[in-house]
C-alpha cells in the first residue's frame, strides 16, 4: 500500500516544508536566549551582538527575492536544496567561531541559506493546494513551523546552560539532513513556467546595499551617538541608494519587486501588518534575553523557559488559525492579534526589578497570541490574494518584507536602547557622586550591556559610586528596555490602523 498518493500528497507537502521552517524559528529564537553567553564568552558587546542577529537577517532579506525568483526559474526544490545544504555548513561554522566577527560572517551566510528555504519552502506549500484550499495549507505550514518557536528557548538554554552556545549552532546539522532526506522522498520539483528569463542584478545589488547603510547607519548611533557625522552619511547614503532602487524597479522589463502587487487592496494591507508586527518581535527579542538574565538574573534556561509563554502561545495558535480567520476574517483577525500584541508590550512597560517572573510571562503568552494571529493571517490572506502563478513572488515578497522588519526592528531599538540606557548611566553615576560623560560611557562598549563586567568596569572607574555601580547598571538597563517597549507600543498602534485597510469580508465571501 502506498502511503504518498496524489490525493494526500499536499498534507504530506506541508508537513515536509514545515521541517526547515522549525530549524529557521529553533534558530532564531534559540540565538536570542544565548546572546548574553554569546557576549560574554567572545567578549562583545550589545552592538555587535545586535549585528549576530541583523546579519542573520540581512542575509536573510537580501536573499528572499532573489531565491524565490530562481526557485521559480530554475526549480524550487533544487533552490531549497541548495539552502538547506549551505544552512546546515554555516550552522557549523556558527558553533566553531573563534571570534565575534567570524561568528557575524557565518551568521550573514546562515541567514542568505535562510531566504532560500523560506521563500521556496512557502511557495512549494502555496502551489500543492488548490485556491481555496490555500490558506489552510500555508496556516498547517506555519503551525507545525512555529514549534521551533516554542521549542527555541528552552532548547537554546538548556543547550547553553549544560554544554556550551555552540552546541546550539551544532544542533541544526541533524533536522537538516532530515530534511534533505524528506524532500528527496516527498516534494515534487515545480518552476513558474511565465517567470521571467532573467534577474534584476542591478536591483539585488541596491536593495542589499541600502538596507546595510542604513542599518549601518541606525547601529552607529547607538555607539558613537546621533552627532556623529558618520551616522548621517550612512543613513543619507542608504536613503538615496533605496530611492535608487524603487527607480530601478519602475523601469526595468522584469523587476525585482513587483510593486503592482502592493495595489491589491490585501496585500498591501497584509504586508503593512506583517511588517509592523516584525518590528516589534526583533526588539522583543533582542532585549528581553538581556532583560531577564541580566536584570532578573536568570540562567540561560532560566530565560528560555519564560520564553516559551511566549513561542508555546505563538504555536498553538498558529495552528489554530485559521478557525479564526473564517469565522471573524482578515481584518478582524489581525487587529485582534496586533491588539494583544501591543498590550503584551504595554505590561513590559511597567515592569520593574521586583516584577515577579509570572507577570512577564503573562505579557509574553498575550503577545506569543496576538504575534501568531496577525503573523499568519497576513502571511496566508497576503499570498492567497494574489494570482497562484504569482505565488512565488508574492512569497517572497512577503517573507522579504517581514525579515527587513526584524532587521529594522533590531536596529532601531538598539539605537533607542543605547541612548536611553547611556542618558541614564550618566545621570544615574552622577547622582551617586561620579562624573562620566556620555563619550566616556559609550567608551565601555566591548562589554554587554548590564553584565557584571560592565558593573565592575564603570566601578573602576568611578570609586565614588563603585558599591551602587550593579544597581546602577541595571536600572539603566531597565531604562532602555522601557524606552524600547514604549516604541513597540507606538509600532503597535500604527499596526492597527493598518489591519483595518483590509477588506472586512470573510475569505470564503465573494470578490467584490
Amino acid at each position: 500500500m502506498t502511503i504518498i498518493t496524489d490525493d494526500n500528497r499536499r498534507w504530506w507537502v506541508a508537513g515536509t516544508m514545515a521541517l526547515p521552517l522549525i530549524v529557521l524559528t529553533l534558530d532564531y529564537f534559540g540565538a536570542s536566549v544565548a546572546l548574553p553567553s554569546i557576549g560574554r564568552d567572545l567578549r562583545i558587546g550589545t552592538v555587535t551582538l545586535a549585528w549576530v542577529i541583523n546579519a542573520y537577517m540581512l542575509g536573510l532579506a537580501s536573499m528572499l527575492i532573489v531565491g524565490g525568483r530562481l526557485g521559480d526559474l530554475i526549480g524550487r526544490r533544487k533552490m531549497l536544496f541548495a539552502g538547506v545544504t549551505v544552512f546546515v555548513i554555516s550552522s557549523v561554522v556558527c558553533g566553531l567561531a573563534p571570534s565575534g566577527a567570524v561568528l557575524v560572517a557565518a551568521r550573514a551566510i546562515q541567514g542568505a541559506a535562510a531566504g532560500f528555504i523560506y521563500t521556496n519552502s512557502l511557495s512549494i506549500v502555496a502551489n500543492a493546494f488548490p485556491s481555496e484550499q490555500r490558506n489552510l495549507g500555508i496556516s498547517i505550514w506555519i503551525g507545525i513551523g512555529t514549534v521551533g518557536s516554542a521549542i527555541g528557548p528552552f532548547v537554546g538554554g538548556l543547550l547553553t546552560d549544560l554544554l556550551s552556545w555552540r552546541w546550539f549552532f551544532f544542533l541544526n546539522a541533524p533536522f537538516c539532513i532530515t530534511a534533505l532526506i524528506l524532500m528527496l522522498l516527498i516534494i515534487r520539483e515545480s518552476r513558474d513556467e511565465e517567470s521571467p528569463p532573467k534577474i534584476d542584478w542591478w536591483g539585488c545589488a541596491t536593495s542589499i546595499v541600502g538596507l546595510v547603510l542604513v542599518i549601518l547607519g541606525l547601529q552607529l548611533a547607538g555607539n558613537v551617538g546621533w552627532t556623529a557625522w558618520t551616522v548621517w552619511a550612512s543613513l543619507a547614503a542608504g536613503a538615496v541608494i533605496l530611492s535608487a532602487f524603487v527607480m530601478i524597479e519602475n523601469r526595468v522589463k522584469f523587476p525585482l519587486i513587483d510593486f503592482e502587487l502592493f495595489k491589491n487592496r490585501d496585500f498591501g494591507s497584509c504586508a503593512s501588518v506583517g511588517f509592523l508586527i516584525n518590528v516589534s518581535l526583533g526588539s522583543l527579542m533582542l532585549f528581553l534575553a538581556l532583560y531577564l538574565q541580566h536584570v532578573m538574573n536568570l540562567s540561560p534556561l532560566g530565560a528560555g523557559l519564560v520564553f516559551l509563554g511566549y513561542s508555546a502561545l505563538l504555536a498553538m495558535t498558529a495552528s489554530s488559525n485559521t478557525l479564526v480567520l473564517n469565522r471573524l476574517g482578515a481584518r478582524q483577525t489581525m487587529a485582534i492579534g496586533v491588539v494583544l500584541n501591543g498590550l503584551s508590550f504595554l505590561i513590559l512597560v511597567f515592569s520593574e526589578m521586583t516584577t515577579g517572573v509570572a507577570v512577564i510571562v503573562g505579557a509574553l503568552v498575550l503577545g506569543g497570541a496576538g504575534q501568531a494571529l496577525a503573523y499568519t493571517t497576513s502571511t496566508s490572506v497576503a499570498v492567497g490574494s494574489v494570482p497562484e502563478q504569482k505565488s512565488g513572488a508574492a512569497s517572497g515578497i512577503v517573507g522579504m518584507v517581514r525579515i527587513v522588519a526584524v532587521t529594522i526592528g533590531v536596529a532601531i531599538s538598539t539605537a533607542l536602547f543605547k541612548y536611553i540606557e547611556t542618558g541614564a548611566l550618566v545621570s544615574l553615576i552622577g547622582q551617586a557622586g561620579g562624573n562620566l560623560t556620555r563619550a566616556e560611557v559609550r567608551d565601555i562598549h566591548v562589554l554587554v550591556a548590564g553584565s557584571d563586567q560592565s558593573a565592575t568596569k564603570l566601578a573602576h572607574d568611578v570609586p565614588a559610586a563603585a558599591d551602587k555601580m550593579p544597581t546602577i547598571v541595571d536600572q539603566a538597563l531597565m531604562a532602555g528596555f522601557g524606552a524600547v517597549m514604549i516604541m513597540c507600543v507606538a509600532v503597535s498602534i500604527v499596526g492597527l490602523a493598518a489591519a483595518f485597510v483590509a477588506r472586512p469580508k470573510k475569505p470564503d465571501a465573494d470578490e467584490d
